[in-house]
C-alpha cells in the first residue's frame, strides 16, 4: 500500500568546481528518494508524481522509487547551476514554465495516503488537491504568488517555510504567530520553520515544539527542507509529532553534511535522536 506520495520536480544539478563541472540528479524529489533509501524506508510504500524532459538524462533521476506518474515532456531535463557552496547561479526549466499539465493521482491511492507537494506550480497544486482528502503537506514554492498560497490554504495540514519565506510571506519568523495568522483561514492548520542550523520549531491549535538541530559540517543546504518535510510527514504516520520533528531535524541535518552516509546506519541516527529528546521544547499555547 502507498502511503506517501512525493509530489515534484526532478532535475540535473550541476556543480561548479573551480574550472570543472560536476553532475547528480537533482530537484525536490531526487532528494527526498536520495535520502529515504539511505534511510532504508519500503519503496513500495512511497509513490513518485513528477514530470521530466525525455533526453537522455531522464531515466538516471529516479533512483529505483517506484514512480507511479511519470509525464515525458518534448524538452531536456530541467538544470540547475549551483556553485561550490550549494548556491543556485542559474536554472533552465525546460518543462513548461510553469507547466499547465494536471497531475492526476491514481484512483488506488485511499485517504490515509500522505501528499506531499514539493516545487511545483500553483496550478498543478490546485489541481491535485480538488481530487485529494488525505493529509497534505507542502514545502511552500517560490513560483506561488502569496494570493495562491491563500488559495489552497483550507486544504493544508501543514506548511513547510523556511526562516526567510516566513519573515516575507509574513512578517514573522516563529511558527506559532505564523499559525495565529493563518488560523482564520483554516483551523486545523500545522505550520514548520525551518532554521537552518538552529532546527526548527513547529506549531498547531494545541501545543508548540522547538527542536534544535545536530552541529554537523554543512556541504550545502541544497536539499534538507525536502528532506525534512518528506521525514516528517512518513514518520508522523506512526510516530507521532515530537518524535517526527526529531528525526526529521536529524535526517536533513545528516543529509546535507559530509557524513550522509551515516543515513544508513540507523545506530547513528537513533544516538542523535536520544541526543536531540531532551533539548526538545514543548508547550501549550
Amino acid at each position: 500500500m502507498i502511503k506517501l506520495v512525493l509530489c515534484g520536480i526532478v532535475n540535473i544539478d550541476d556543480f561548479l568546481e573551480g574550472d570543472n563541472t560536476s553532475s547528480s540528479p537533482g530537484g525536490n524529489i531526487s532528494h527526498v528518494a536520495t535520502a529515504f533509501r539511505l534511510l532504508g524506508l519500503n519503496n513500495q510504500e512511497t509513490g513518485i508524481l513528477c514530470e521530466v524532459g525525455t533526453d537522455y538524462n531522464w531515466h538516471n533521476l529516479f533512483l529505483g522509487f517506484q514512480c507511479d506518474g511519470i509525464f515525458l515532456s518534448n524538452h531536456p531535463c530541467n538544470r540547475v547551476i549551483f556553485s561550490r557552496r550549494g548556491e543556485a547561479v542559474h536554472f533552465d526549466r525546460f518543462v513548461g514554465a510553469p507547466s499547465r499539465r494536471q497531475i492526476t493521482l491514481p484512483s488506488s491511492y485511499q485517504s490515509s495516503t500522505r501528499l506531499f507537494i514539493g516545487a511545483i506550480p500553483a496550478p498543478q497544486v490546485s489541481g491535485l488537491l480538488t481530487q485529494y482528502s488525505g493529509l497534505v503537506a507542502v514545502n511552500y514554492s517560490p513560483w506561488w504568488s502569496v494570493t495562491e498560497l491563500y488559495e489552497i490554504l483550507p486544504k493544508l495540514d501543514l506548511l513547510v517555510v523556511n526562516r526567510a519565506e516566513a519573515s516575507a510571506l509574513f512578517g514573522e519568523k516563529r511558527a506559532q504567530a505564523i499559525c495565529h495568522t493563518l488560523r482564520p483561514f483554516n483551523e486545523g492548520i500545522s505550520v514548520i520553520v525551518t532554521k537552518d542550523a538552529e532546527g526548527c520549531e513547529f506549531a498547531n491549535a494545541l501545543l508548540t515544539v522547538t527542536v534544535p538541530a545536530p552541529s554537523v559540517d554543512c556541504e550545502s543546504k541544497y536539499g534538507a527542507g525536502a528532506v525534512f518535510t518528506a521525514t516528517f510527514v512518513h514518520s508522523h504516520i506512526s510516530n507521532g509529532i515530537v518524535n517526527s520533528l526529531v528525526l526529521a531535524t536529524v535526517a536533513a541535518s545528516t543529509y546535507v553534511s559530509s557524513a550522509r552516509s551515516l543515513l544508513s546506519d540507523s545506530n547513528h541516527l537513533r544516538k542523535l535522536c536520544e541526543y536531540l529528546a531532551p533539548l526538545v521544547e514543548v508547550s501549550v499555547p
